[in-house]
């Protein structure tokens, strides 16, 4: 009798923004969304979840030939309310950030900037969605839990 080892995670990850910009008239930015992996059957060997975002929103998928399985989950939003046509937009998104759980080891979240919406110039009064993605690494043996971490985006903002 062999027995399967499953493990279920559910990645919420929780943004938070400061914004270094000279004075804009009016704008405003707002969190809409956490990244969410969903809930994730893990392999016992790690593993690699991928939200690719950087087009529009999406879902997560397995990035690596693993044995994972994945239900649930969405690419995170933030949204930029232009007032003036040809706001030029950025943002910028850390390089890795650590998901914890009490008791558990982190995990990273990474390339987070190739899979994410970070730039946009806007065309009228508007509001700009960015959706935000990455690679959640699954270590071997993960332990079951709720996974969490705040991340800063920095979102820069240039007036015509």
């Amino acid at each position: 009798m062999h027995l399967k080892r499953i493990t279920r995670h559910l990645i919420l990850l929780f943004l938070t923004m400061a914004w270094f910009a000279p004075p804009v008239k009016a704008a405003y930015i707002s969190y809409v969304q956490s990244i969410n992996f969903g809930q994730i059957v893990a392999s016992p060997f790690g593993d690699i979840i991928e939200i690719h975002a950087k087009a529009g929103p999406a879902a997560p998928t397995i990035f690596t030939a693993g044995n994972s399985h994945v239900t649930g989950g969405a690419s995170g939003i933030i949204r930029v309310y232009s007032d003036i046509p040809g706001q030029m937009i950025s943002l910028v998104y850390p390089v890795s950030v650590a998901l914890q759980a009490g008791g558990a080891a982190d995990m990273t979240l990474d390339g987070i900037d190739a899979r994410s919406k970070n730039s946009a110039t806007s065309t009228a009064v508007q509001e700009i969605d960015f959706d935000v993605g990455g690679l959640l690494h699954i270590n071997p043996g993960q332990v079951s839990q709720v996974y969490s971490a705040t991340m800063t985006v920095t979102v820069n903002i240039i007036n015509p």
